[in-house]
């Protein structure tokens, strides 16, 4: 039989009806709080069931309470094997008067799907599992193993999911090719950028801002204010091309929709002054000063490498200014990542979509760093999925044509890899 036939057989009754349910009955929202992982019992027992249902060899692997769902339509040879991943768990809501629909509806209108994660990353699931159940109603006997992973805390950077996945359950997932489900709006990442998550902490003394002596009999003891030193570190962190080795990437830049080509470095996340988050008294010179920062790299850096250049960055800082006490605690680290464009895997994506499509997918990079860098180092990896609107916000939807279209061409995928 060839292709064709099979491509046709992806039911779009099928997959809206999983997502909706999937969407209902099966939320997870990742409160990416390190005491509190979130509750993954409805979508486990929701995958698991739907995995089966199809034939697949279902698990859950990794931590019980973060477990990382993996379906495996086995062939009769057992290789060559392909991998296609997403992430099941979602962001909060925030406020749902902001919706038009409800986040948990599942509802359809205009040609659009609403929910929360029915883009990120839920709807390129169920196009994968369309596919394996179109190979399933067709009869057709694979040689080689088709793989579908919902995998847990990528909203969180993967720490407590992905990451034991990927290092410790490699075997259950590894492949000869690897397809991301993220909603790239079809095109095709050829690179995309790390992330290293940091806390640093400067340390001052704290004194009165009046400019009184720390004692005032002996004249001695200058206050030295952990902030300013902290504005210091920071600003020289910024000026990236003083300190770290890179060359830019040109799937990056204005020009591909992405602001800078360079890595970045940007403050986010939680700021304490003195000892806690709000601060010390106006009047008090800060002995502490705590940052969280955001550091994207870019292909052909690593975080090993950056983080001994950071470390030799603020040495010298110190040697300029002596009164400057720093530290540096890395808490998240994920590589750049990039591919081939001559590899067979973007060879194929861009095969089996431009007939489907209508077009030919553009190249691009991928500024979003995904958990899914922990997968690019077992296997030529890129991501490919649907368009959509609302990821992350109110009102987050998914194309219902482009999904159907999406879980087409990952049926051509499957094909072409392991009849």
């Amino acid at each position: 039989m060839t292709a064709e036939p099979i491509i046709e057989k992806v039911n779009e009754n099928y997959i809206i009806d999983t997502l909706r349910r999937m969407t209902r009955d099966a939320p997870m929202i990742n409160p990416a709080d390190p005491n509190d992982p979130g509750d993954y019992g409805p979508i486990k027992e929701f995958l698991l069931e739907e995995f089966s249902a199809l034939g697949m060899e279902a698990q859950a692997l990794g931590r019980p309470d973060v477990p990382n769902l993996v379906g495996r339509l086995k062939g009769t040879e057992r290789k060559p094997i392909v991998l296609m991943a997403g992430h099941i768990d979602c962001v909060p809501v925030a406020d749902e008067t902001k919706w038009k629909y409800p986040p948990f509806g599942g509802e359809v209108h205009d040609g659009k799907l609403y929910g929360r994660g029915v883009l990120d990353d839920r709807g390129g699931i169920v196009a994968a599992m369309g596919a394996a159940k179109a190979i399933v109603d067709s009869g057709e006997e694979l040689k080689g193993d088709l793989i579908i992973a919902g995998y847990a805390d990528s909203e969180a950077s993967g720490g407590r999911g992905t990451k034991i996945l990927a290092e410790k359950h490699s075997d259950a997932i590894k492949a000869n090719w690897g397809v991301g489900l993220e909603p790239t709006l079809f095109n095709i990442p050829v690179a995309a950028k790390g992330l290293i998550w940091a806390t640093i902490t400067t340390k001052g003394l704290q004194g009165h801002a009046g400019g009184f002596y720390i004692d005032e009999m002996k004249k001695e003891g200058i206050p030295i204010n952990a902030v300013e030193k902290m504005v210091k570190v920071l600003g020289a962190m910024q000026d990236v091309d003083s300190w770290m080795t890179y060359t830019p990437n040109p799937y990056f830049g204005p020009n591909s929709g992405h602001y800078t080509d360079k890595p970045s470095v940007q403050v986010g996340g939680r700021f304490m002054v003195g000892e806690d988050s709000i601060g010390d008294r106006v009047n008090i010179v800060p002995a502490l000063c705590k940052c969280e920062v955001d550091l994207r790299t870019v292909p052909g850096q690593t975080g090993e490498n950056v983080i001994k250049e950071l470390e030799v960055l603020i040495e010298k800082l110190k040697i300029d200014d002596p009164d400057i006490d720093a530290t540096v605690d890395i808490f998240t680290c994920l590589d750049p990542w990039d591919i081939s464009l001559d590899s067979e895997l973007v060879r194929a994506i861009v095969e089996c979509s431009t007939p489907i499509l209508g077009f030919e997918p553009k190249l691009d990079g991928y500024g979003i760093t995904s958990s899914q860098a922990y997968f690019s180092h077992l296997m030529p990896f890129t991501h490919f999925g649907c368009t959509g609107e609302g990821m992350h916000g109110p009102d987050e939807c998914i194309d219902l044509d482009g999904l159907v279209k999406s879980s087409k061409i990952y049926t051509c995928l499957a094909l072409r890899f392991l009849r």
